[in-house]
This record gives structure tokens, sequence and C-alpha cells, in this order.
């Protein structure tokens, strides 16, 4: 799983994996924390799919992530 951190993040994921999906969590929430064991375990399946899928995780806390947020009409999470 590939930790994203603002546009330049996103950008340089894209450049290196053709699908990509992202999961916008923070690192207080209890569900998300929960998630992320799963997340993680998603992400090694993924990877080995044909064709190969790469796993993100933003911190829509974090301000650098804001863009990202508002890019991509994050309103809650989980």
């Amino acid at each position: 799983m590939h930790e994203v951190e603002a546009t330049s993040g996103l950008e340089t994921l894209l450049a290196k994996h053709r699908l990509v999906l992202l999961a916008f969590t923070t690192r207080w929430c209890s569900r998300c924390l929960m998630l992320n064991t799963e997340f993680h375990a998603a992400s090694t399946l993924l990877a080995s799919a044909d064709p190969p899928v790469a796993l993100g995780s933003v911190n829509i806390d974090s301000p650098r992530n804001a863009p990202l947020v508002e890019r991509f009409g994050v309103l809650s999470f989980p």
C-alpha cells in the first residue's frame, strides 16, 4: 500500500500504475484503523491481479492533502 501525500504523490503513483484505488482516511478514526488491516491484505492480492491494482491511502487531516480531498469531493469517511 502506498501513502499518498499531496497532488504530486498521487501523480507519481499514477505514473507508475495503470489502476489505483484510493482510500481517504484519518489516523485517529477507529473504523479507518480497522479497515487499514483489510486494505493492506487487499493490496497484496490486487498487486498480483491482471492488470495489477495499486492501493493508496490519503490522510484527509494533512493540510497537504486538502487539494486531493477537494478534487475527489470527499465529504465524510470511512
